[in-house]
């Protein structure tokens, strides 16, 4: 029998080693607290939960920033730039980026009410939305996108922990993980799978703003729309159809519930329909159950065919435009 048990252990001794590993290493930075959750013009390299970041950095500065100003919205909304904000903000406004990685209603809904119970002033507001924000109005398991558990009380703790133990043991993540901290180095097949990220950032904490100033040196070099890039942004529909409605009774009342909280406290909000270079138009019932529920004036459809989806050089790949995008669109709502 002993020996049995041995053989046991010494089956299971390599996912054991694993096991103790993951807790002190804390590769998704959610075990343990941190004052900084990325290191300015550097990688991240281990991709993080995004909501999750924005979410613990807000509750760590809050008593001292006394945010009232926040950008909502998925990845397309980091390259809302506070210095182009604050142009069109009083002075006393304290901006901060609330956003998360492929954002969803039900996270962005999570944010706002949060912010409601804990009393926290939302004078201004900017949400950064399209199709895939708006369809999604229940919670999802995938450690990058699950919701940040002081956003609903704890109450996901064990489901939240669970899914990024899982993205830890995932083989793929093991390998380069590990092959990167034994060797420091950084290989091509680590970008697969979303699992290794090498491209260095800027970071500031106090807004919680990512920006990566390189991709904007690259463009005024001339050496950035490559033929490559060039030849993907050939590919889309000449006639791209409408996105099928996606405001159903769930999604409605979600932003009836987030229009309370900003009628309480008499928010100025823009919800802005970013012009996604597909120019796919957000369904016309969609934008016009958004205007019914916000105001006719809070809401900006800049989806479909305009002068800014023509132009390749406002995006820096097929999902994301570049801040001079978002530089415009706030200067033609304010």
């Amino acid at each position: 029998m002993k020996r049995y048990l041995r053989q046991i252990l010494l089956f299971f001794s390599p996912l054991l080693l694993l096991l103790a590993l993951y807790i002190p290493m804390d590769p998704f930075k959610v075990v343990f607290s941190h004052d900084v959750y990325y290191r300015s013009g550097q990688p991240d390299y281990v991709v993080l939960n995004r909501g999750y970041v924005s979410t613990e950095t807000f509750a760590q500065q809050y008593d001292r920033q006394q945010y009232n100003a926040f950008i909502f919205g998925n990845s397309r909304s980091i390259f809302w730039r506070v210095s182009d904000w604050k142009r069109h903000l009083p002075q006393a406004a304290s901006p901060f980026h609330f956003d998360g990685s492929d954002e969803s209603l039900y996270n962005l809904h999570k944010k706002v009410m949060y912010l409601g119970a804990n009393d926290v002033d939302i004078a201004h507001a900017i949400i950064v939305a399209d199709y895939s924000l708006f369809y999604r109005a229940e919670e999802r398991g995938a450690h990058l996108l699950i919701t940040p558990p002081r956003l609903v009380g704890y109450s996901n703790i064990a489901a939240f922990h669970g899914s990024f133990l899982l993205a830890y043991l995932d083989p793929h993540f093991l390998l380069a993980y590990y092959d990167f901290m034994l060797t420091g180095q950084f290989r091509d097949y680590m970008r697969d799978h979303n699992v290794l990220n090498a491209e260095p950032m800027h970071y500031d904490r106090v807004t919680n703003e990512i920006s990566y100033p390189q991709f904007e040196e690259a463009i005024a070099e001339g050496s950035f729309y490559d033929a490559a890039k060039r030849e993907r942004f050939r590919r889309r529909s000449s006639v791209p159809p409408p996105s099928p409605p996606c405001l159903g009774a769930s999604q409605r009342h979600m932003l009836k519930e987030m229009q309370e909280v900003f009628a309480a406290d008499s928010t100025e909000l823009r919800i802005v329909i970013s012009p996604l270079y597909n120019q796919r138009p957000l369904n016309p019932k969609d934008v016009q159950s958004l205007r019914e529920i916000f105001g006719e004036s809070c809401v900006a459809n800049y989806s479909g065919v305009n002068d800014i989806t023509e132009d390749y050089r406002n995006y820096y790949e097929l999902s994301h435009y570049r801040p001079r995008v978002a530089a415009r669109i706030m200067q033609e709502m304010y």
